[in-house]
């Protein structure tokens, strides 16, 4: 998978990251190299479009977040 889940700090960082840009999010959100998602869960449903290269990060991520919308 291309969002790297067993890294020592990844998890930190994606944390950190995410932290980040909460405060610039408004409106519709485009998630480009959206990973398995992770920022989706702080946008509307309809106001989010992930999009990845990684095709098996989007089936799963589809799996998980049946809502929102994933661009391979």
């Amino acid at each position: 998978m291309a969002d790297q889940t067993d890294g020592f700090l990844s998890p930190f960082l994606r944390k950190k990251r995410i932290e980040m840009a909460l405060p610039f999010i408004k409106g519709r959100v485009i998630d480009i190299g959206c990973g398995v998602g992770k920022l989706a869960k702080y946008v509307e449903a309809e106001n989010y479009v992930g999009i990845g290269k990684d095709i098996e990060c989007i089936r799963t991520t589809q799996k998980n977040i049946h809502i929102t919308r994933f661009i391979h």
